[in-house]
């Protein structure tokens, strides 16, 4: 799960934040927003609402000057801030770098009434760098104050160097020749903030999804004369190859193991992907061929992490129960545990649901077809579905998933529509089931 970023921005922050983008690559995009006046910081942020997760500005007037003209709530902000005593130390390595420098011919720009008892403590009253401690609040007439400072003091020669966090002003003194030093925030502190950003909103995008859950762990007995150190040592290599498959798979889930066994954290999204949608279990298979002993596995889906661990634990307590033969799901929305990667064994699924068994009786279907079909209609939001994809779903043959279709035709529970074929071939049969809404939900009449 790749978190996008636009950052707001002036160009003199560049340099710091593009080291901070290489390092981050595979854990967000940035998207460089840059300004060169006031108005750009509004247009950036509308015409890319939409485009980001969440929004970094290198400085507090930005984010002011936008907070006081547009609306931001719905979208993520976050500030650059910087840590005073990195402020602190940049400035005195100015001073001890440059003796010939002296601090009354200094102008420091973002000194205000917060922070200019401090400079008093440090350097002599006769010797203070030009500071300016009430300074508008407005942050248009903040930004022009420091600027007319600047330009003022070194045209009148009161100044031999500037110090400023202003980026949008350093195009203006370069061109009046001012000598100016541009304090950036270190790649440290910036590198903090951003994972600190991308954790935020990986959290915020879970708890908005439906959330997923997986547990995994070797057959009851496999480990049996293990002490708990060996155990977490095998559970170890067990949870190393599956980073391998995640890495592989390209796959976001969060890894972590306990003294038992191995849980795998996500949303349903990335779920449907693992497993492809619900119809294989290529954790277990994976594991096999790479450990070659028989694991449990549990899925659980649901609308917060508490119901998605629920539904993993009832998931995988059947898988143990057929001694890690077969892998299952079990989702929020169905009372009901479905089966990965096999025929369903008799009598062990698909007890729960009324409507769904009396269905089945009725259209004298193996109840398990049904309940796969609804609950991975329910996850992709449709209830159309053509002979290819049925099948694969069910893993049965093509002429298998064809007959089910047709029978449902004849049932009247579904109705069929020739579409368009991209390869250009003969149309294409899709299956509109009746007994489900629009959206893959059961209409329960």
């Amino acid at each position: 799960m790749k978190v996008s970023i636009g950052l707001i921005t002036s160009q003199p922050h560049i340099p710091n934040l593009q080291i901070v983008e290489s390092r981050l690559n595979k854990l967000c995009n940035i998207k460089y927003l840059i300004i060169n006046k006031n108005e750009d910081i509004i247009s950036h942020f509308i015409e890319n609402f939409n485009e980001v997760d969440a929004f970094v500005f290198s400085g507090t007037l930005l984010h002011k000057y936008l907070t006081q003209n547009v609306d931001t709530a719905g979208k993520p902000c976050y500030v650059i801030y910087d840590y005073l005593a990195n402020v602190y130390k940049e400035i005195f390595s100015i001073f001890m770098h440059n003796p010939h420098i002296e601090p009354n011919r200094v102008y420091i720009d973002f000194v205000n009434k917060d922070y200019i008892h401090e400079f008093e403590d440090i350097f002599q009253p006769d010797n203070m760098p030009y500071v300016f401690a009430h300074a508008p609040e407005d942050p248009l007439e903040y930004v022009e104050f420091v600027r007319n400072n600047h330009l003022r003091l070194w045209r009148e020669k009161k100044i031999d160097l500037s110090i400023t966090r202003f980026g949008m002003l350093t195009e203006e003194l370069d061109k009046e020749g001012v000598n100016y030093h541009f304090i950036h925030p270190p790649v440290e502190y910036l590198m903090n903030l951003f994972m600190s950003v991308i954790n935020e909103i990986k959290l915020m995008k879970l708890e908005s999804n439906m959330m997923a859950t997986v547990y995994i762990a070797p057959v009851a007995g496999t480990y049996k004369y293990l002490d708990n150190l060996e155990m977490d040592i095998k559970l170890l290599s067990i949870q190393r190859e599956l980073l391998n498959l995640i890495k592989e798979g390209t796959y976001d889930f969060i890894i972590q193991s306990n003294s038992k066994r191995i849980e795998m954290h996500s949303t349903i999204e990335e779920l449907m992907r693992l497993t492809d949608q619900f119809n294989t279990c290529e954790i277990r298979n994976f594991l096999k061929r790479n450990i070659d002993i028989d694991f449990s596995v549990g899925y659980g889906s649901g609308k917060n992490p508490t119901i998605s661990k629920v539904n993993a634990q009832k998931a995988f307590a059947k898988s143990e129960e057929s001694g890690g033969q077969y892998s299952y799901y079990k989702a929020e929305d169905i009372d009901s545990v479905i089966c990965l990667g096999g025929e369903n064994p008799q009598g062990q699924v698909f007890k729960s649901n009324p409507f769904v068994d009396s269905l089945a009786t009725k259209l004298d279907l193996n109840p398990t077809y049904l309940y796969k079909t609804i609950i991975h209609a329910t996850k992709i939001q449709s209830n159309k579905y053509t002979s290819q994809n049925l099948s694969s779903l069910l893993g049965i043959s093509t002429r298998s998933g064809n007959r089910i279709l047709n029978k449902l035709v004849e049932k009247g529970v579904a109705t069929v529509n020739h579409i368009k074929n991209e390869s250009k071939g003969r149309p294409i049969k899709e299956y509109r089931l009746l007994f489900l809404e629009n959206d893959g939900s059961i209409k329960f009449s």
